[in-house]
């Protein structure tokens, strides 16, 4: 928008002269080019790197996400400000889509085994000496048995049933994760002593140790004897 003047619009040669400014200055590359593809004009953005420190933002527009690129220009005494914007909606949404597939497991919405790996090299990444954390692992003996005698849907069921409940029951910084089939393992972040760690893994073997119900079959589950979290003690230990 132009600083206000008292001069009233402007003429139509200085209107012409403002938009070449304004595509000269635009942080978006504009070439012409004919139909043989000789090039007849390229603003300087077409042939410049980018520039990290330009003004930039994202913004949502008729329900898309948009990039608007800005940038500062003067035109004799007057600054000016110009604006490019670009759809990037369906960019936006296969890089989310690509991310869920890469850390997040589908049936169970939980990080995915990657994801988790990730997180336990980041808490390994500070000073020698300094890593906080403790690693449960979930597992669930003659899981096979179910898909078997109740189908694969209620396998699958009672598998989203499970990471419902150990993402439940796990604190805001601590990680779960599906690791494939059956196993479930969690990251508890920064165990302050035996106390944290007793309640973290105490925590998870409670969530998956209530017997579940499949809607289809009417039928409880048992419950898992395979379950690789400590078995909850009578009182935490000390420290």
């Amino acid at each position: 928008m132009a600083n206000e003047t008292t001069d009233g619009p402007p003429r139509s040669d200085d209107r012409a002269r403002l938009v070449d400014q304004a595509v000269a200055a635009l942080p978006i590359a504009v070439e012409i080019r004919a139909a043989d593809g000789a090039r007849l004009y390229a603003n300087p953005a077409a042939d410049a790197a980018a520039d990290p420190k330009r003004r930039r933002e994202t913004v949502s527009r008729g329900g898309r996400a948009a990039l608007i690129e800005t940038a500062v220009f003067w035109l004799g005494a007057d600054s000016y400000s110009v604006s490019a914007a670009v759809d990037i909606d369906d960019e936006r949404r296969l890089q989310d889509e690509l991310f869920q597939r890469a850390y997040f497991d589908p049936l169970t919405k939980l990080p995915s085994r990657v994801f988790f790996e990730e997180a336990a090299a980041r808490s390994l990444g500070g000073a020698p000496g300094q890593a906080r954390f403790a690693v449960a692992a979930i597992g669930f003996d003659q899981f096979d048995s179910v898909n078997e005698f109740y189908g694969r849907s209620v396998g699958d069921a009672l598998l989203a049933e499970a990471a419902r409940r150990v993402g439940e029951s796990i604190g805001g910084d601590d990680v779960a994760a599906r690791f494939g089939g059956d196993q479930f393992a969690v990251l508890i972040a920064e165990p302050a002593n035996r106390r944290r760690r007793w309640r973290g893994s105490s925590g998870c073997w409670l969530a998956c140790a209530t017997p579940a119900t499949s809607p289809a079959s009417r039928s409880c589950f048992p419950r898992p004897p395979g379950s690789r979290c400590p078995r909850p003690m009578t009182s935490p230990p000390p420290g």
